[in-house]
């Protein structure tokens, strides 16, 4: 929770799912107002304290609870306001609503000089940052992401849409090798599988 007005705003929080947002106060003289007490505005971009206090009535939303939704980045700022009309501003940090998971952009497969006797290098790229996770096997089959994260031969970060070694140990020359390789960005979203196979 926050329970003042943030000169600075960071990154603070991510979900998945919907989340319900509650602005709560209390006033020990007047009360809190109970018509317009409690108004949210939300946005995307940091605003400075002039800047919100200067908003005009009509942009703001009044409610003391309300929900925030999946696929869209959110800053919340809050007005209370007392029985007397004194009023009182917060705001929150940057929260990430994110339902889904990044994409592999591209997944290059180990030949030629990509291949030593016991090592395989295979460059993966995706469109956001994140962890990436794969499984290495002598098996074809139809893994699931969760079984890749599972069931992993290894794992490292990657930076959004920046080419990334996954470096291979043990391999043999002549065997059939299939690779699959999933993303996890920061809310907790699985990728798509992509998978090739190299010898």
């Amino acid at each position: 929770y926050w329970n003042n007005f943030l000169n600075t705003i960071t990154l603070g929080k991510y979900f998945k799912e919907t989340q319900t947002v509650t602005i709560s106060a209390s006033d020990s003289n007047s009360g809190i107002d109970k018509v317009s007490g409690y108004q949210y505005y939300l946005t995307d971009t940091e605003k400075s304290f002039g800047y919100i206090q200067a908003l005009a009535s009509s942009e703001w939303n009044t409610g003391s609870s309300f929900d925030i939704n999946p696929n869209h980045s959110y800053i919340i700022y809050a007005k209370i306001t007392d029985r007397a009309g004194n009023t009182s501003f917060i705001s929150s940090e940057k929260i990430v609503l994110d339902d889904v998971g990044s994409t592999i952009t591209e997944l290059i497969t180990p030949s030629g000089s990509n291949l030593g006797s016991e090592r395989a290098t295979a460059p993966v790229t995706a469109d956001e940052a994140g962890m990436y996770y794969y499984l290495v096997t002598d098996t074809s089959a139809g893994y699931t992401a969760i079984e890749v994260k599972h069931s992993q031969s290894g794992s490292g970060t990657l930076e959004a849409a920046t080419s990334k070694d996954i470096i291979m140990t043990g391999i043999m020359s002549f065997t059939d090798y299939y690779l699959y390789v999933i993303t996890q960005e920061s809310p907790g979203n699985l990728s798509a599988v992509s998978s090739t196979s190299f010898k």
